[in-house]
């Protein structure tokens, strides 16, 4: 996402496909106190996607990989649905909010971007 925003436009933000469909949202985002970057948003599909099991998992995805349209104002990520539905991911109940070293290069690896050094 380019330019300056409020967190609270992100937060709860839905998240659109190129097709114009509302895929997933986004829940939370992990942020590096340090260095003033978001590590990663927390993306959820709960009432977006109809697979089960689905409801109860978060999804960590590089802020790198999530792009506004500049036309529509609308989040889309800037990969597939099905990719971000095949991504690292953990159930929800076992956010806590805080950096885990080996999740952050499991879904950096999996996106193809570099993990932020800390």
């Amino acid at each position: 996402m380019s330019g300056t925003f409020s967190s609270a436009l992100v937060i709860g933000a839905e998240v659109w496909n190129r097709e114009g469909k509302k895929i997933a949202k986004i829940e939370d985002l992990l942020v590096d106190i340090e260095s003033g970057h978001v590590i990663y948003a927390i993306v959820s599909f709960n009432e977006f996607n109809n697979e089960v099991g689905a409801d109860d998992r978060y999804y960590p995805v590089p802020f790198e990989a999530i792009k506004k349209d500049s036309d529509s104002d609308r989040i889309k990520p800037a990969v597939s649905k099905e990719r971000l539905q095949n991504a690292p991911n953990f159930e929800k109940n076992n956010w806590r909010g805080e950096y885990d070293e080996k999740l952050a290069q499991q879904v950096y690896s999996y996106y193809g971007y570099q993990t932020p050094s800390r």
